[in-house]
């Protein structure tokens, strides 16, 4: 019985680590994938949940210290509300991927989780996958398209927008129950987290002619009209050249 109830124990610490990790996870997958498959979208989408996301988290972190730690804003009973926007620093060690901001004003063994990396990078993987999803969904079909492709392509996008919220959702609800968020700080981060994706979603979209966003890979398969007009094959082949002597 030792054994087993080792073997849960161990099951479930790798299942909480991996958990705890999984914006790293999720940003290195991308990574591989887009190297290894040459695929600009993942790349790109890369640079969007690893550089853009922590980069604006960090800076929204120093801005709230600042607002609501430095300067006298707030009356002080709610500066030292940990419950509010801040974690003990024990907490912070066992839940954070990397500190959030500088330790709270007030309050020491603070550290700032409005917004987290992990709920942050967490939403703009979500909302990313949503909206592309709405817009495979919305995307009008060609004259002649076939109906059943259309179809399909419709049946997916919203397969995929059902599953993107309900696991948003559960994310959101387990990561909270860790205590290792607060919920002003699971709000702000899916407001901060969820715009970007939206933001970089229609940069990638307007950069890409609609090429460059798509996860999926639905887009790409979509050929241009002009492709679909010629129902028949055409081969370029070598023709022998005359040499003289």
């Amino acid at each position: 019985m030792s054994f087993v109830s080792d073997a849960i124990c161990a099951s479930r610490n790798i299942l909480l680590q991996g958990f705890r990790s999984l914006p790293i996870i999720l940003g290195g997958a991308t990574l591989f994938l887009g190297l290894t498959q040459g695929n600009f979208n993942f790349l790109f989408f890369f640079v969007g949940l690893c550089i853009l996301v922590p980069t604006a988290t960090l800076l929204v972190n120093g801005l709230w210290d600042f607002l609501f730690g430095s300067v006298s804003i707030l009356p002080e009973f709610l500066k030292i509300q940990d419950s509010l926007w801040f974690l003990p620093q024990g907490a912070a060690e066992q839940c954070s991927l990397l500190h959030s901001g500088l330790p709270a004003m007030g309050a020491p063994a603070g550290i700032n989780v409005v917004p987290s990396f992990w709920m942050s990078m967490m939403s703009f993987v979500y909302v990313y996958l949503f909206v592309n999803a709405l817009n495979l969904y919305n995307k009008q079909a060609e004259p002649s398209a076939n109906p059943a492709r259309v179809s399909a392509r419709k049946s997916q996008a919203i397969m995929s927008m059902i599953l993107v919220v309900g696991l948003f959702i559960t994310t959101m609800v387990l990561r909270y129950g860790t205590a290792c968020e607060t919920a002003l700080g699971v709000g702000i981060s899916a407001l901060l987290g969820g715009g970007l994706a939206y933001g970089w979603y229609s940069f990638m979209r307007a950069c890409g002619m609609g090429r460059l966003d798509d996860l999926f890979g639905i887009q790409n398969r979509i050929l241009p009209m002009q492709s679909q007009e010629d129902v028949n094959p055409t081969v370029c082949v070598p023709t022998a050249t005359a040499t003289t002597s």
